[in-house]
């Protein structure tokens, strides 16, 4: 089955850019095996769009892939996003222009915010296999039968703070208090310290920041990066601008030079981060991720 797009979309790019973050290339034909809430999905392009194969409800997978890469979403007209981003300055635009199709995701807030702690200072594809080892080891679902083995629904906040948790989390050997962080961030998601439903009706991305770095303390050098990445891929904020090093490699090389620009490193991260949401506007989400795809594929 096929879900026909009418608009720029480039699937390719689309999950190589750090977000696609339960989606496997299995290197046939340009599949992709990916896990979507509870059911198993291989998601390829086509001159018509999107073809998947799943032995779920076709019709509301097709429902959940329009919504997982933004499709349906008649306020985030692409091509507006894209003219808006060209009028920046003339490096994006030719951004925009190379890697034209380029989507910013939804993903499921519980598991973005679980991914992007998980990434701190990790490669994305170690990223990726520590959440496959931590759906295995708290498996509560049958397995899917994956291309390359079983893979498992992602566990919810509860099955990672319950008893003997942190114990299991532990063996993983996640390493740099990852174990913690997850649990610690599982139990005020359960006890609704934290409440990603309500922060996702949240429009101003200044308060959603505010209320996520709640989860951390003043010298968690990560903070910033991962609360933003949690704002622009599950929570809606476009104005998100997450900053790592595959973004400041970017932003060095293309705006160094510019006036105002905060090139010195750390602590410089707040101030470039205010730089690129004044320079970028509303949609300076999407301008991290054209950064981002550019440094990662050109300036390694």
């Amino acid at each position: 089955m096929h879900i026909p797009i009418d608009q720029p979309f480039d699937l390719e790019s689309t999950l190589a850019c750090g977000q696609g973050h339960r989606w496997l290339s299995i290197g046939d034909d340009d599949w992709y095996e990916g896990v979507v809430g509870d059911n198993l999905i291989y998601i390829r392009q086509i001159s018509e769009g999107l073809e998947f194969r799943t032995i779920a409800d076709k019709a509301e997978i097709a429902r959940q892939l329009r919504c997982h890469f933004r499709l349906e979403d008649a306020e985030e007209d692409i091509e507006v996003i894209y003219d808006n981003l060209s009028k920046c300055d003339p490096k994006m635009a030719e951004l925009v222009r190379k890697f034209r199709g380029l989507r910013v995701m939804r993903i499921d807030p519980w598991e973005c915010l679980v991914f992007f702690i998980l990434a701190a200072h990790s490669e994305i594809d170690q990223t990726k296999r520590n959440m496959e080892r931590i759906a295995g080891e708290f498996r509560t679902s049958p397995p899917l039968d994956g291309y390359n083995g079983a893979r498992y629904a992602f566990p919810t906040p509860s099955d990672l703070c319950g008893d003997g948790s942190l114990e299991k989390m532990n063996r993983l050997r996640l390493g740099l208090d990852k174990e913690i962080r997850i649990y610690e961030a599982a139990s005020a998601v359960r006890l609704r310290r934290l409440d990603l439903n309500t922060l996702k009706k949240q429009p101003d991305v200044i308060k959603v920041i505010k209320k996520l770095k709640q989860l951390y303390s003043s010298s968690y050098t990560d903070a910033g990066k991962t609360v933003n990445c949690v704002a622009l891929f599950a929570l809606d904020n476009l104005d998100g601008f997450p900053i790592d090093t595959h973004i400041i490699k970017a932003l060095n090389r293309l705006y160094g030079n510019e006036p105002g620009y905060p090139r010195h490193k750390t602590p410089a991260t707040v101030g470039r981060w205010k730089w690129c949401r004044e320079k970028f506007g509303c949609y300076a989400g999407y301008a991290s991720q054209f950064l981002f795809i550019y440094s990662y594929r050109h300036l390694r």
